[in-house]
Formats: structure tokens, C-alpha cells, sequence
């Protein structure tokens, strides 16, 4: 059982619209992009004093602060009289290489499929939290242009945006759940992303999740899937009932489905049944290994919001076809790509 989810920072995988296209693209197809793991080596976020079972439980502690990333900002107004938080990255889950301007300036951003909106630093900046890495700066990119006031990028952010009457320029304001906030120029410039030449051919048909209005928030930057409280109830009693283990205590994770990691434990095969599709769990998206001696479910109950997250994500290649508005999700070793 603990080789089953010793590896639980896997990669996920993702691909987006086939409309879009890059430097390296082959095909019609679209483009794949590597995501980054928060806490991987290769993010500036790692720490290599803690042990997976930490990182496990942090990832875990911040998939239940992220429901509040989702509340309504509406009456939330970003201004210079509230409280002010240092924004950091340290609440994304998967980061990827992306690059903005002409020249390409290279940025690593957070790859959040629950937002939407992109955003970064940008020289000058008077009022920016510390960042290491060098601020953007527009004037040294040739295709930088602020937007219009009645451009159709300024309206489609609609309660988010505002113009100015005295240089016709669309600015935004975002609050988030924990009161921080992003203020700035609405712009177009030219973003650059690398793909993967090794990807596979994606096969769309009994795998799309359909057009219709949808009741899950399908997102890239929570751990955990959370779910409506009674009827995440009536599931864990399912998949409770169909493990033959004596349940265990976990109150660091405020997980309430565990079992003990040292015995070969048979857990139910789960699949989530979307619209048009239905996606196929292995036992690793499943359940996670909290610590050498417990692995939870990584499903939870949420007073508010359902959200589809990276755990049941991982090792599927997702795809966003903005054209068609499906998503499509296709079993992938993420590793061998």
C-alpha cells in the first residue's frame, strides 16, 4: 500500500485550446503545457527540509482555504482603505513556464484553472509585494498595448473593470476571499507558451463533459475534491462501506476518511459521472497518503462550492477546447511524456 501512494506529487497534465498556437506545435491539435508542482524541485517554492507527508498536509490545509478564493467579490471593493496582504504565489498548486512581450520575457506563473484572469507584476510598480524575479516591464515589449475602453477584452471582464476618461484605458480591480487584491492596466500583448513534443494524440468522443451550465468547478489550484456536505456524506458511507478496515483518526487534516497504510487495503473503484462523459478514478486519485502510516480520501464535504481538484486530476491529460466548450480528460502516465 505505501508504493501505491508514495508519489502523490505527480504531474498533471494539461492541454488547451486547439485554436491557440505556439513555436513548437505539430499539429492542429493545440498545444500541451508541463505544470509544475508547487512544491517540486523545480518551483522556487520547494523546501527540501520537509517530508512529503508535510507538503501532503499543507496542499490539504490550503484546498480548504481556497473555497474562499470562490466566494462572491462582488461586494468585496479593493481598496487602498482595507487591510493590505502581501500577495504570494504559495496558495497555487502548479505552476508553469510561460513567456509575455516581444522579446519573450520569461515568467513563471501560476496555472490556475479556477481564475479568470492573468495577470503579473509589471514595471513601475510603487505599491508591489516583494517578488524575486524581475518585474515586466511594458515599454520594453513591442507588442505591448493598453486596451480600450470599449474594447471587447474590457467588457468581458464586466463588474471587474473601469475606464479611464481621460486616456479612454480599461483598468481591473480583483479581491479575493482573503481580502488581498490585484489592481492594474487591462492590456494585449503577445504570451508565449512552450509545448510538449512528445504529446500524445488526444481521441475528444466519450470523454467531453458537454455544454451545459455545469455544477463543479473543474480547478487546477485545489488538492482536495470537495463536494456538497450531504452528499459527500452519503458517499463516504459508500465508500466506507465497501473498505474491510477499521477507520482512523487523522484531526491534522480534518480528513475523516483514513485507514492505516501498513496493510493491503482494497479500496472501491470510483467514477465521476459528468455530462456526456465519465471519467475513471484509479485508487491514486483517490486517496492520499497523509502520513508513513494513514492514507485518507481525498474528498471532502463543502458548505459552498464543488470543486473537481488536482488529486483526481492527476496523471489524465486534460483538455480545454474553448471552441466547442467541452473539457475532455484522457488517461496519461504524466511521467513518460
Amino acid at each position: 500500500m505505501a508504493s501505491l501512494f508514495s508519489s502523490v506529487l505527480l504531474s498533471l497534465c494539461l492541454l488547451s485550446s486547439p485554436f491557440l498556437s505556439n513555436a513548437n506545435a505539430k499539429s492542429k491539435l493545440g498545444f500541451t503545457a508541463d505544470l509544475i508542482h508547487r512544491d517540486s524541485p523545480k518551483s522556487p517554492f520547494y523546501n527540501p527540509t520537509e517530508t512529503s507527508s508535510q507538503r501532503l498536509r499543507n496542499a490539504i490545509h490550503r484546498s480548504v482555504s481556497r473555497v474562499f478564493h470562490f466566494t462572491d467579490i462582488s461586494q468585496k471593493d479593493a481598496s487602498d482603505s482595507e487591510p493590505q496582504i502581501d500577495l504570494t504565489s504559495n496558495s497555487g498548486e502548479y505552476l508553469m513556464n510561460i513567456s509575455l512581450g516581444t522579446p519573450p520575457f520569461p515568467i513563471m506563473a501560476i496555472a490556475d484553472t479556477g481564475s479568470d484572469l492573468l495577470w503579473t507584476q509589471c514595471k513601475p510598480c510603487d505599491d508591489c509585494y516583494p517578488q524575486v524575479d524581475p518585474l515586466f516591464d511594458p515599454k520594453a515589449s513591442s507588442t505591448y498595448k493598453d486596451v480600450s475602453c470599449s474594447s471587447s477584452q474590457c467588457n468581458a471582464l464586466e463588474n471587474q473593470a473601469s475606464c479611464s476618461t481621460e486616456d479612454n484605458t480599461c483598468s481591473y480591480s480583483t479581491s479575493y476571499g482573503d481580502r488581498s487584491y490585484t489592481k492594474g492596466n487591462i492590456a494585449v500583448d503577445t504570451l508565449t507558451l512552450g509545448s510538449t513534443d512528445t504529446r500524445p494524440e488526444v481521441q475528444y468522443p466519450g470523454s467531453d463533459s458537454g455544454t451545459g451550465e455545469g455544477n463543479i468547478i473543474i480547478d487546477s489550484g485545489t488538492t482536495l475534491t470537495l463536494l456538497p456536505t450531504e452528499f459527500y456524506s452519503e458517499l463516504e458511507d459508500a465508500v466506507a462501506s465497501s473498505i474491510d478496515a477499521e477507520k482512523k483518526q487523522d484531526p491534522q487534516t480534518g480528513l475523516s476518511l483514513c485507514y492505516s497504510a501498513t496493510g493491503d487495503l482494497k479500496v472501491p473503484a470510483i467514477t465521476m459521472h459528468f455530462d456526456g462523459a465519465d471519467v475513471m478514478l484509479k485508487p491514486s486519485n483517490c486517496f492520499v497518503q497523509v502520513s508513513e502510516d494513514l492514507v485518507c480520501f481525498a474528498f471532502r464535504g463543502s458548505p459552498s462550492f464543488s470543486i473537481y481538484g488536482n488529486v483526481a486530476q492527476m496523471n489524465f491529460l486534460v483538455g480545454y477546447d474553448t471552441v466547442s466548450k467541452t473539457v475532455s480528460f484522457k488517461p496519461t502516465d504524466c511521467a513518460k511524456m
